[in-house]
C-alpha cells in the first residue's frame, strides 16, 4: 500500500481508548487522562518533562515541589486555600515565607540588595550593624535612643534621658528629676574612696538617704570629707564625724539609725502614738518600731508579746487599755516581764474602763519590768 502523502486530519472529534486521549472538535480542547476537558490541553495525572516553556500565567491550585521532596522550593496551598506556605530550603515551611539555611551559622540564608521594608516586629538572634541610622533618633554603634530599654552585657551603655526607662541595673547610679534636664537637681555627683556607698530612697517623703562605709579615704573630696554645698549654707562632714552647718538646716524627719547622740536637749518633745484597735484583731502582739505609746481594745481573752524593733539600748512603752462592754476579760503578760513584789497589779475588769501600763528594759526584751501606772477610768 503506497504512502499518503497528505495531512491526517480528523475532523469529527478523537478517542484513544477510554480516557487515555480524547480530542474534542466542537470546544477545541485535548484531555488527557479525561474526557471532559477544561482547557486547550487537560492533563488528569502528572507530566514529566525535561524543559517547559511558557509565554502566559501558570497557575498552580495545590502548590509547587522544587528539588527532591520539595527541599529546594516549596509552596504549599491547603485545600481550603487558607494558610499557605512558601519555603526556601525546606519541605515544610511553618511561615508565610520560611527560609532554613542548611548550615546554621556563617551561612547567607537572604540576601536583599537595595531596600527592604517591615511593616510588623523584628525578632533577631544575632545581629551585626556595619552603618544603621534608625528613625526617631537611634544610633547603634555609640547607642542613642530617644526612647525604649537597652541591656548592656559589656561594655559602656550612655543613656541620654530622665532614667525612666533603667531597669534591671546591678551597678550604678539612676538619676531622675521631676522637670526639666537632669542637672538641674544634681550638679555633681562624685563618689571616690575605698569603702563601699549604698543608698536608699524614701518613696513617700522623697528623701534620699546615702551612706558611707569603709577606712581610709572614704567619702568624696580631697580631705575624707563629704561636703553639700548650696547657695546661702554649706554642710560639711569630715573623716572625724563632726557635723559642722553653715546655715539653717531644716527637716521633717530624722533617723538617727542607732546611733549615739551626745549633749540633745529636746523641746516640743512628744511620742508617736500607735491606735491598735481590737486584741482580736492583732493578736496581742506589740512593735516598737512602730512607736513608744499604744492604746487598745480588750475584746477577748488575750495573750500579749513585745517585739522591741532595737538590738541596743533601753526602751520602753506606754499602753492605754479599755475593756470592751463584756465584763471579766482576762490577760496573759510575757513571762519575761517582772512585777513589783513578784505580783502583777490588780487591774480594772469593768466593762468599759481604761488602765494604762507601763513596761522598761535595759537588755533588748529579755527581761521587762512593769507596772500599773494609771487605773481604772471610765471611759
Amino acid at each position: 500500500m503506497p504512502a499518503v502523502n497528505k495531512p491526517f486530519v480528523i475532523k469529527n472529534g478523537l478517542e484513544v481508548h477510554t480516557d487515555l486521549i480524547y480530542a474534542d472538535s466542537v470546544t477545541d480542547k485535548v484531555s488527557i487522562g479525561a474526557t471532559s476537558p477544561k482547557f486547550k490541553l487537560d492533563v488528569a495525572g502528572g507530566i514529566g518533562a525535561t524543559d517547559i516553556y511558557t509565554t502566559g500565567v501558570t497557575t498552580s491550585l495545590r502548590g509547587i515541589h522544587v528539588g527532591s521532596a520539595g527541599t529546594i522550593f516549596t509552596v504549599i496551598v491547603p485545600s481550603s486555600g487558607i494558610g499557605h506556605s512558601v519555603g526556601i530550603g525546606t519541605p515544610t515551611p511553618e511561615y508565610l515565607l520560611h527560609i532554613n539555611s542548611p548550615v546554621s551559622t556563617g551561612q547567607t540564608a537572604l540576601y536583599v540588595r537595595g531596600d527592604a521594608r517591615i511593616t510588623g516586629d523584628l525578632f533577631l538572634d544575632d545581629i551585626v550593624v556595619d552603618q544603621a541610622t534608625i528613625l526617631s533618633e537611634s544610633i547603634i554603634g555609640s547607642v542613642k535612643i530617644s526612647s525604649g530599654i537597652i541591656t548592656g552585657n559589656v561594655g559602656i551603655v550612655t543613656y541620654y534621658g530622665d532614667g525612666q526607662h533603667l531597669q534591671n541595673v546591678l551597678f550604678g547610679i539612676g538619676i531622675k528629676t521631676a522637670g526639666g534636664v537632669v542637672g538641674s537637681g544634681v550638679e555633681i555627683l562624685d563618689f571616690r574612696g575605698s569603702g563601699v556607698s549604698t543608698a536608699f530612697y524614701n518613696s513617700t517623703s522623697g528623701i534620699a538617704t546615702i551612706f558611707f562605709e569603709g577606712g581610709v579615704g572614704v567619702g568624696v573630696g580631697s580631705t575624707n570629707r563629704f561636703d553639700f554645698i548650696t547657695v546661702g549654707a554649706a554642710v560639711t562632714i569630715n573623716s572625724s564625724g563632726i557635723f559642722a552647718p553653715t546655715g539653717i538646716i531644716t527637716t521633717t524627719g530624722a533617723n538617727f539609725n542607732s546611733g549615739d547622740v551626745d549633749k540633745a536637749v529636746f523641746k516640743n518633745y512628744s511620742e508617736k502614738v500607735v491606735n491598735l484597735g481590737n486584741t482580736s484583731t492583732f493578736g496581742g502582739t506589740i512593735n516598737l518600731s512602730e512607736g513608744n505609746v499604744f492604746t487598745a481594745t480588750l475584746n477577748n481573752n488575750c495573750a500579749f508579746t513585745f517585739n522591741t524593733g532595737v538590738s541596743l539600748g533601753a526602751i520602753s512603752f506606754t499602753l492605754v487599755l479599755t475593756n470592751d462592754t463584756t465584763q471579766g476579760r482576762t490577760i496573759v503578760w510575757p513571762g519575761t516581764v517582772k512585777w513589783p513584789n513578784n505580783t502583777v497589779p490588780l487591774r480594772t475588769t469593768d466593762a468599759s474602763r481604761t488602765d494604762i501600763w507601763s513596761f522598761f528594759t535595759v537588755d533588748n526584751g529579755t527581761t521587762w519590768y512593769g507596772t500599773l501606772s494609771l487605773f481604772n477610768f471610765y471611759s
